[in-house]
Parts: structure tokens; sequence; C-alpha cells
């Protein structure tokens, strides 16, 4: 059994990844609950990085490499992604950059992180980014509520964008 702490400062319990344990829906405290689900892709805020607009694109079964994937899975990971940037834009990020994991942890994750003033200094080194806003920014509930607030917003604009694709 692996144990961590979310940003909540609540433990979470789970077998296997973390990036496994999200997408079989084992966690029951993930941070703002899950964005987006479509049985083949999940959509979450990282619950171990408090950075906000912080999202991450998983698939809910382990692939190595996006070279494993059919075109029809491909192009739902381009449409979900063009997605989730449309609303991060519309939230008011405007720099997103991304950094795909291709299963290092046996799941494969594309990272969607919007660039704050702060973000910067430490150029594209997510690692230090995360310690960063962890023993920083991360030490009042103001700052946690804001972003389980930021969580649900983007949500509520991304399931309207899908809803509208389906109208």
């Amino acid at each position: 059994m692996n144990k961590i702490k979310n940003w909540l400062d609540e433990s979470m319990e789970f077998e296997g990844t973390l990036g496994m344990a999200i997408a079989n829906h084992n966690i029951k405290n993930l941070p703002g609950e899950y964005i987006f689900d479509n049985g083949f892709i999940n959509v979450t805020a990282d619950p171990e990085i408090p950075i906000m607009g912080l999202v991450i694109l998983g698939t809910n079964k382990p692939y190595s490499s996006i070279c494993e994937f059919t075109n029809e899975q491909k192009m739902q990971i381009y449409n979900i992604s063009d997605k989730l940037i449309d609303t991060l834009h519309h939230v008011g990020f405007n720099n997103i950059i991304q950094f795909q994991d291709e299963g290092s942890d046996g799941q494969f994750h594309i990272w969607f992180l919007p660039r704050h003033n702060w973000t910067y200094q430490f150029g594209n080194n997510l690692d230090d980014m995360a310690k960063y806003s962890k023993t920083v920014l991360n030490i009042s509930s103001k700052y946690r509520k804001s972003l389980l607030d930021c969580i649900s917003t983007i949500k509520t604009m991304f399931i309207n964008q899908i809803e509208k694709e389906t109208d």
C-alpha cells in the first residue's frame, strides 16, 4: 500500500502507481475530484503539486508510448488537449506549457502547466516549481480554497465545451 499526502494535507492510500489509482477511481479524496473521464482519458488536478491551473490528462489504461494508440485514440487525446488549453485560456491562463510522460510509471500523462510570474525563475523544471509551490505557496487555507475554486471553474468551463460539441 502506497501512502502520500495531497496538497490539502490529507492522506491518500492506494495500490500500485498514483496514475493507475487515479485512472481506476481508487482514490476517494482527490482534490477537486475528476474534471473529466470518458473511459479512455481522465483529467484531474495534480494531487501533489499545488499550482493554480495545473491539470493532468492521463489514460485509464497503461500505455508506454503514444505509438501504442490507435488513430482514433490519438485524435481523442488531441481533441481533449485542445479543449483543455482553450479552457485554461478562458479561465485566464495565457501561457501554458505541456510536459508529456510516455509511461515512466506505466501510465501515459500530459501535464498542462499555466505559467505564472513566479514559475519563470525555474525555467521548465517542474520538480523545482513543485517544491516551491508546496513550501512557499501552499501554506494557507485561503490558497487551498482558491485552488479548489480554480479546479471547479476549469471543470465547469471544460464540461460546457464538451457539451457544446455534442449539441
